[in-house]
């Protein structure tokens, strides 16, 4: 009122326009969240209007199923299909896989078998009942789909096998449990009742991959599809997986998507393909001698996995080669403890934050002289912002 103030008074503008500030502040992030949440909903009401599925209501025929396709094609948006004119046939009980380089539509057949993918033209059957007519909690029940990030929900190992088969028993669950050489990690921990985090963060890739698998065998169905099951994991653990999906194909019909040729050479039947078409087809051999896309593919693979390895062994040192099966055994016996082992190396965050603390411990006296220097230089700015007011004002 008087034309001037006093510093007192000036400090106090100064920090109550920061209580003014705050506010208006936070009532602008709150603007974009709300934004953002009437976004979202729309969405979700977009997604809840969208009309039911329509399913079929027959049942599949107990026992082995095969499963055929013709003319087979499908599209994720109009102007670009995916699948152009598939034929191909896994026949009961047999072990069929599909290859090819990424993009070309192996995942896609897999997602149309398992009913994940809908609106496909062309005829498919499983058991001879086409698909578009089969129930789907019935398909559900004879075909099983793992993918290379098969989910694993928080909880216990045994919540997580029994969402394939709630009456299981502990009997049956450690069975599939060995059967992937999981069983003897899961002895050193807590068993079936071993705690899980989120996407089972706490075990390793293989572990995970191994345990999805498992949780697959318990349901017991008529046709197991894998898609780059044994994809991103380390060596040992895509031998087990391949062994565990080798033992399968024996009873069961088993089609299996890999990306290395090496891993489907046992197969019944191969298909190879590229840009939505089957463009080659047969056993290994067959596809060999054809000399085509297929065999370009496995010799480069080949050529990659060989790259740096030694010549073959002489004579004299042909008896170290006749250890590598007295080798895999020990290998295969030591996981569980090295996994053990790795198990109990994770450290926590907090003794984590002691390393790192541990680690700038040296830099400890520049951090607090930084810091001091920080507020100093901030406080000297506000009095100095004061100051010039009251030059101004006199």
């Amino acid at each position: 009122l008087k034309g001037n103030i006093s510093i007192s008074g000036t400090l106090c503008i100064v920090l109550l326009a920061s209580e003014f500030f705050l506010p208006l502040r936070l009532l602008g992030s709150f603007f974009h969240i709300a934004m953002n949440g009437m976004a979202a909903s729309d969405k979700i009401f977009k997604i809840l209007d969208l009309p039911e599925p329509q399913t079929g209501e027959k049942i599949l025929p107990e026992g082995s199923l095969d499963i055929s396709f013709k003319n087979v094609h499908f599209a994720y948006e109009e102007d670009r299909e995916i699948l152009k004119g598939i034929d191909l046939y896994l026949p009961a009980g047999s072990f069929v896989s599909l290859v090819g380089e990424s993009g070309c539509g192996k995942s896609t057949i897999a997602g149309i078998i398992s009913a994940k993918n809908r609106g496909f033209t062309g005829e498919i059957t499983i058991g001879g009942v086409p698909l578009s007519q089969v129930k789907e909690t019935d398909l559900m029940r004879h075909v099983v789909l793992v993918r290379h990030n098969s989910y694993l929900f928080k909880g216990t190992v045994e919540e997580n096998l029994r969402m394939a088969k709630s009456d299981a028993t502990e009997a049956e669950m450690n069975a599939v449990l060995e059967k992937v050489n999981l069983l003897g990690f899961l002895q050193t921990q807590d068993g079936l009742q071993t705690k899980l985090l989120e996407k089972a963060g706490n075990l390793s890739g293989g572990q995970c991959q191994r345990l999805a698998i498992a949780r697959a065998l318990l349901r017991d169905s008529a046709v197991y599809i894998f898609d780059e099951a044994a994809s991103n994991i380390d060596v040992e653990s895509e031998e087990l997986i391949m062994d565990v999906i080798h033992q399968l194909a024996r009873t069961k019909t088993v089609l299996l998507i890999s990306h290395r040729l090496a891993n489907v050479v046992n197969s019944d039947q191969i298909y190879f393909l590229k840009d939505g078409e089957i463009k080659e087809s047969g056993k290994h051999e067959e596809l060999m001698q054809l000399n085509g896309e297929y065999r370009h593919l496995y010799d480069s693979q080949m050529a990659l996995e060989n790259y740096g390895r030694e010549e073959p062994l002489s004579d004299t040192n042909k008896k170290s080669v006749q250890k590598s099966t007295v080798q895999k055994k020990m290998v295969n016996e030591s996981i569980a403890s090295y996994e053990v082992v790795t198990m109990k190396k994770r450290r926590s965050a907090i003794s984590i934050m002691g390393s790192l603390i541990g680690l700038v411990k040296p830099l400890l006296h520049i951090m607090l002289a930084a810091i001091i220097l920080g507020t100093a230089g901030y406080l000297c700015a506000i009095f100095l912002s004061i100051l010039a007011g009251q030059v101004i004002v006199h």
